[in-house]
């Protein structure tokens, strides 16, 4: 064999083995290589779902739980809120022993209470009294705060406060008066159609 066959030989092995190697490449490019990164990038993917599904099935465990905390939420604010009856006169009556409770520990005394129309609302209606009250200054002003800062809420809508003298002769008046107030008072009542459930 002369030394052109030879290179020939050597050259048609050279080109074969280059165009095996680059079909391998072009192999590992266009097939393995996809395949190994989609199946890496799967298993990632698959490890984040799994993730996400524990974190859910977390939250799943805790649905019931938070639903009766909820309930149990919107049940104690109605009640602590809003007066609750089956009629007006109910309403009206506890309206009342709250009141008259509040004067005598405000060191009032209580003299009257009068039904006052009840102011209609969208989701509740406004029950009230008016209540005439009696004692000095500084009871008559702790039963007005007493009764704003009550729960259920209430809201004094009218205030009349007159003085009463008493004319003894030959002596001053007492330095703390005696005062007579008569105040509108209202209470919130959930209609039945409405936010009572």
């Amino acid at each position: 064999m002369t030394m052109l066959a030879v290179s020939k030989r050597a050259l048609s092995q050279f080109a074969a083995v280059g165009l095996v190697a680059a079909v391998c490449l072009a192999a590992w490019l266009f097939i393995v290589s996809p395949l190994w990164h989609r199946i890496h990038d799967g298993g990632e993917a698959v490890e984040k779902q799994q993730l996400v599904l524990a974190r859910l099935e977390a939250i799943a465990a805790y649905r019931d739980k938070l639903s009766k905390f909820k309930h149990q939420l919107n049940n104690v604010a109605q009640k602590a809120e809003f007066y609750s009856g089956d009629s007006t006169a109910v309403v009206m009556a506890r309206l009342q022993s709250q009141l008259k409770s509040t004067a005598t520990k405000s060191k009032a005394v209580f003299r009257s209470a009068t039904p006052l129309p009840a102011i209609p609302g969208e989701q509740f209606d406004l029950i009230g009294l008016r209540i005439e009250i009696q004692g000095t200054t500084q009871s008559i002003f702790a039963t007005v705060y007493a009764i704003e800062s009550a729960i259920p809420y209430l809201v004094v809508r009218r205030a009349v406060i007159a003085t009463q003298q008493a004319v003894v002769l030959g002596r001053q008046p007492a330095r703390d008066q005696a005062l007579r107030a008569q105040l509108d008072i209202f209470g919130a009542r959930l209609e039945r159609s409405g936010l009572a459930r």
